[in-house]
């Protein structure tokens, strides 16, 4: 060998060595930041869908929120027992033999309030209310049906006036109001 080649490969195999060396080290160190980039970039994505999630639930919670609003102001709760004793507390009307002669209230075993499968049990408590009473008195209860806060129906109304008037001087009408306050039996399984 002559001495103008030596540096010539000793000046390779530098490189070779450096060329190994950056493959060896450099090369699987590279494809992990690459990696590690990707990474990032899909949980910067998802971060960013998270957020834009947590907005989308955020309006939909502020919706439903509306919504039950709107259902208790509007709409007549179904409780999950029928109070006829509160019921009938609220809808007697004191005999004073001037404006109601008589008064009556025969409640009977519930029913069921829907026909067909429901997604909840709802049943319906049948109260009679027999009453002797001027029109008035008897528009009254009516009234005080509507009024109740729990979903109730009214299924029928008779009347009928009797040849006498009451001592008022209005006519005394015996009715015959039909009520069925309506509840939602809780399951054997839904109540353990």
């Amino acid at each position: 060998m002559s001495i103008n080649k030596k540096p010539l490969l000793i000046g390779l195999g530098i490189v070779v060595v450096l060329g190994v060396g950056l493959g060896t080290l450099a090369w699987p160190n590279y494809a992990k930041l690459q990696e590690i980039n990707t990474e990032i970039s899909k949980v910067t994505q998802q971060i960013e869908q998270s957020a834009q999630q947590s907005q989308e639930i955020e309006a939909l919670l502020s919706e439903r929120d509306q919504s039950m609003g709107i259902i208790e102001t509007e709409f007549k709760r179904i409780p999950d027992a029928a109070d006829i004793e509160e019921m009938i507390r609220r809808l007697s009307l004191p005999v004073d033999q001037q404006t109601v002669l008589d008064q009556t209230f025969t409640a009977r075993e519930p029913i069921p309030a829907l026909e067909g499968e429901q997604e909840m049990q709802l049943f319906a408590k049948p109260l009679d209310i027999e009453i002797r009473a001027v029109f008035d008195s008897v528009f009254a209860v009516v009234q005080a049906v509507e009024s109740l806060d729990q979903l109730t129906r009214i299924t029928s109304i008779h009347m009928a006036a009797e040849d006498r008037d009451s001592a008022s001087g209005s006519p005394v009408l015996n009715a015959s109001i039909n009520v069925e306050a309506v509840f939602a039996m809780q399951s054997e399984e839904e109540g353990k």
